[in-house]
């Protein structure tokens, strides 16, 4: 099955109505053979990305949509925001 990766939710709990659904796999993580390719010319949207994190850390509330054709990256981009933050 690969790799999978935990969702905190902790922060929204209480302002919206979660359900943690356990561990979820990444696509295409498993089929790559050597592992993950360097990751290159998505700075701008990972900064985006954890520009919203802090600003939710401080009680701004954030909504994010990760939008794009399949293959793109999005699932690649939020598995560089959770290594990069600390939990």
């Amino acid at each position: 099955m690969g790799r999978s990766i935990h969702i905190r939710v902790g922060r929204a709990e209480g302002y919206v109505r979660v359900k943690p659904l356990g561990p979820m796999p990444i696509m295409g993580l498993a089929a790559s053979a050597g592992g993950l390719t360097r990751f290159a010319g998505r700075n701008r949207e990972l900064d985006q990305l954890s520009q919203a994190l802090e600003r939710a850390s401080t009680e701004q509330g954030q909504i994010v949509a990760v939008v794009g054709e399949a293959g793109l990256g999005k699932s690649r981009l939020y598995l560089e925001l959770t290594t990069a933050v600390p939990s």
